[in-house]
C-alpha cells in the first residue's frame, strides 16, 4: 500500500476499502466494532435486544462490511462497521431477514448494501439455508408488492402481534437472487457496482424498501410496521406437536381427590 493510500485509505478503490466479516458468536474484536456502529446510527438497543442475544445462544448471524484502520495498533478498536444485516432466527434450513443497516454516509450506496446482502446469503447457503422469510403485516400493501417482485410468496402462516395481524412470506435463495436479478453477481461486483443491466433500480428498490419499513420497529415510532422481524417464533413453531399447538396453552389439571382417612 503506498504512503498515500495509508494516509487517506478512502482514495482506495470501494472493492479494497472495504472486506467482509461473518460472526456466529461474540467475541471481544466484533462486538466493540458492531457495539460503536449501532451507536452511531442511534440504535443501540437494537444490538442490546435483539443482535447480542441471538448471537450468544447461536440463533444469529452477523454479516458486516468492515473497514480496517491502516495503521498499527491492529487489534481491538481497529475495525469499523460501515454496513451490516443480521439474520434472525435461524432454524433448519430456514432463516429470518432484515434489512441492511448503514451508517449514514453510505445509507444510498447500494453496491455496498447490495454486497453485503449477498455475502449474508452466501453464508446461509453455505450453512444448507435454503429459505429465507419476512414477517409482513396482512394488509401491506407495498411492501408485499415489492418483495413478490424479488421472488417471495406469501405462506398463509399466520403471525399475531398486540398491535396487527402478519404473515409469513418466503422465498428459496436461489429464486431469490434470480428474482433481483443478481444470481451471477458476486458480493464484490456489486460493492464496485458492477450490476447487470436494468438491475440496479430493482435492487434499489428492495433495500430502500426494507430499510424504510424496518425503520420503523427499530425507532419504536410505528406501532404496527409493514414488516418487523421474526421474533425467534420458527423456533416456537419447531417444538410444536403435529397438527400445530394446542387450543389451550396448558392440558387441563386434573381434579385432585383427598384420601379418605
Amino acid at each position: 500500500m503506498s504512503v498515500a493510500y495509508e494516509q487517506f485509505p478512502d482514495l482506495l478503490p470501494r472493492t479494497e476499502q472495504f472486506r467482509f466479516v461473518s460472526v456466529t458468536e461474540e467475541d471481544a474484536k466484533s462486538t466493540l466494532a458492531m457495539r460503536t456502529f449501532f451507536r452511531r446510527i442511534g440504535l443501540s438497543r437494537v444490538y442490546d435486544e435483539m443482535v447480542a442475544p441471538g448471537l450468544q445462544d447461536g440463533s444469529g448471524l452477523a454479516v458486516m462490511a468492515v473497514r480496517d484502520r491502516p495503521w498499527p495498533p491492529f487489534g481491538i478498536g481497529a475495525q469499523s462497521v460501515s454496513a451490516m444485516c443480521f439474520i434472525y432466527p435461524i432454524g433448519e434450513g430456514r432463516a429470518g431477514m432484515a434489512n441492511v443497516f448503514a451508517l449514514p454516509e453510505e445509507e444510498l450506496s447500494i453496491g455496498l448494501l447490495a454486497a453485503v446482502y449477498r455475502e449474508a446469503l452466501d453464508v446461509l447457503a453455505e450453512r444448507g439455508t435454503k429459505w429465507v422469510h419476512f414477517v409482513t403485516r396482512e394488509d401491506s400493501n407495498f411492501a408485499a408488492h415489492v418483495l413478490r417482485n424479488a421472488g417471495f410468496e406469501e405462506t398463509g402462516i399466520p403471525y399475531i402481534t398486540d398491535a396487527a395481524r402478519y404473515c409469513f412470506h418466503e422465498a428459496g435463495i436461489a429464486a431469490h437472487l434470480g428474482a433481483l436479478g443478481i444470481a451471477d453477481s458476486t458480493p464484490l461486483q456489486l460493492l464496485a457496482d458492477e450490476f447487470p443491466e436494468s438491475t440496479l433500480e430493482r435492487v434499489a428498490l428492495y433495500l430502500l424498501m426494507l430499510d424504510r419499513t424496518f425503520s420503523g420497529f427499530w425507532n419504536e415510532s410505528v406501532k404496527a410496521p409493514e414488516i418487523i422481524p421474526n421474533m425467534a417464533v420458527a423456533r416456537v413453531a419447531a417444538c410444536a406437536p403435529p397438527g400445530g399447538p394446542p387450543a389451550r396453552g396448558r392440558p387441563p389439571r386434573k381434579p385432585v381427590r383427598s384420601k379418605p382417612k
